[in-house]
């Protein structure tokens, strides 16, 4: 999830929380480096093209795939079963939720042939152009690729920071509704003229 606004002067990087960050779980230190402006950076480079992680491409690929061999509803059982749904199916409220979301899914995305994960045009050496404050939204239990693109953009984006939302998956304002309105509304509040 990713949300913009307008106003300077507010820290890179937010996590929530600290202990249960996914690249410390993952023997990575988190490092900071300061631009020539002072803005806390993430240590790196911002390399052309989005992260991305071929099981996780052949996995969303089989979707639309199904949808043309056997129809819209095994397409949707096959996408409710991808790794980013499963801490949500995990979470009885969030299912409750998600649930009859996957299922009401028109298809679109599977039958036009245009792939949500695919950015259409590749706007990844545009990003450092972005002049509002952005945040970045991740689970704690998102997949490898969503953290690797959460990081890409936190990193990428001149404004941003990135908070992790302990205990939750890609589905983080389902699964914890609560953490997420204590990351975002501060956010927005900030932001708003």
């Amino acid at each position: 999830m990713l949300a913009s606004g307008s106003k300077a002067g507010w820290p890179e990087e937010v996590v929530a929380p600290p202990h249960q960050r996914p690249d410390r779980d993952r023997g990575h230190q988190p490092q900071e480096r300061h631009h020539q402006e002072g803005r806390p950076e993430a240590l790196g480079e911002c390399p052309k093209g989005f992260p991305l992680l071929p099981d996780a491409a052949a996995l969303l690929a089989a979707i639309p795939a199904k949808a043309q061999e056997t129809g819209l509803e095994s397409a949707r059982t096959l996408w409710l079963a991808h790794p980013f749904f499963t801490p949500a199916l995990h979470n009885p409220q969030a299912a409750k939720l998600l649930q009859p979301i996957v299922r009401a899914y028109s298809g679109f995305h599977w039958n036009t042939g245009y792939a949500p994960s695919q950015p259409i045009h590749d706007v990844s050496g545009q990003l450092d152009t972005l002049r509002a404050k952005t945040l970045v939204l991740v689970g704690e239990l998102d997949t490898e690729q969503n953290h690797r693109v959460a990081t890409y953009l936190a990193t990428c984006i001149p404004d941003a920071r990135k908070v992790v939302i302990g205990g939750a998956g890609h589905m983080v304002n389902l699964e914890a509704p609560q953490a997420f309105n204590a990351a975002i509304l501060p956010f927005l509040s900030e932001t708003s003229g």
